[in-house]
């Protein structure tokens, strides 16, 4: 059951115990002016003197849909980077909201949530597609975690790495008939990060919420890689496409993730 369907007495308590009622109100507090997306991204970020850099930015399309496909070391923060990026140029850029986000009213126009017909449950990856490849037809970018889930280590000091991707890159892009925008987010790996996130993804993400509460800062590099259009895809099913699509996002992003890894040896 989501949390956003629970009685709202029941939610305030909840997030007291939690200590995020203070999280709502900071972000309430941050858009009481109604700025961008983009201003309002730039605010979270500066509170904690994030270190955001964009590498390559030339390659973003300056106008049009879009998906921007990343790779997940972080589970929170590199998503909204690419909302961030995304929203540069003052298009609508959101990624595509999970359950536990739902419930951060104040922050919600950065997601796209979708509606999931549950006549249709079985076809749920198919309605993701409609209603993400209408989002991105009409002018809209969407940030996209290509492999689902968070970046895994093993063990968990090494650099983290995605999973293989799942196909709803290819197949939102292919649908829109937009291109793709191919990220690299560099950020400090975290042995705490992953351990959090074997335990269940709901603790690693409320141990980043008051690691942010008490102004632990972050590195938030952006490489834009390449910009690859459906027709540049190879011939063969989409299962294919999406693997060589990530091999090529690995290829590009090798000398970038060697380099770090060196660091951190």
């Amino acid at each position: 059951m989501l949390l956003e369907n629970w009685p709202k007495s029941v939610r305030v308590i909840l997030f007291r115990i939690l200590g995020l009622t203070w999280i709502l109100n900071l972000l309430a507090h941050m858009q009481k002016d109604h700025p961008s997306t983009h201003e309002l991204l730039n605010r979270i970020f500066n509170r904690n003197q994030f270190d955001v850099r964009v590498f390559n930015e030339e390659r973003l399309p300056k106008e049009g849909g879009c998906v921007i496909a990343i790779n997940h070391p972080h589970g929170f923060f590199d998503g909204l980077g690419a909302v961030w990026l995304g929203s540069k140029h003052g298009n609508d850029c959101r990624i595509i909201g999970r359950h536990f986000i739902s419930v951060f009213k104040p922050i919600r126009r950065l997601f796209l949530f979708i509606k999931i017909d549950a006549e249709r449950r079985s076809d749920q990856g198919a309605q993701i597609t409609e209603q993400s490849s209408e989002f991105v037809r009409n002018g809209g970018r969407l940030g996209i975690s290509s492999a689902g889930r968070l970046s895994l280590s093993n063990p968990v000091w090494k650099p983290a790495e995605d999973l293989p991707w799942k196909t709803g890159t290819v197949r939102i892009a292919t649908a829109a008939e937009a291109p793709i925008v191919l990220v690299y987010v560099d950020v400090r790996h975290s042995t705490w990060r992953q351990i959090g996130q074997r335990i269940h993804p709901v603790v690693r993400a409320l141990a980043q919420v008051w690691s942010y509460r008490f102004f632990r800062t972050q590195k938030l590099h952006m490489h834009i890689l390449d910009v690859v259009h459906p027709d540049q895809l190879p011939q063969g099913d989409v299962r294919e496409q999406t693997q060589w699509l990530q091999a090529h996002f690995d290829k590009l992003s090798a000398d970038i993730s060697t380099g770090r890894q060196r660091r951190t040896t």
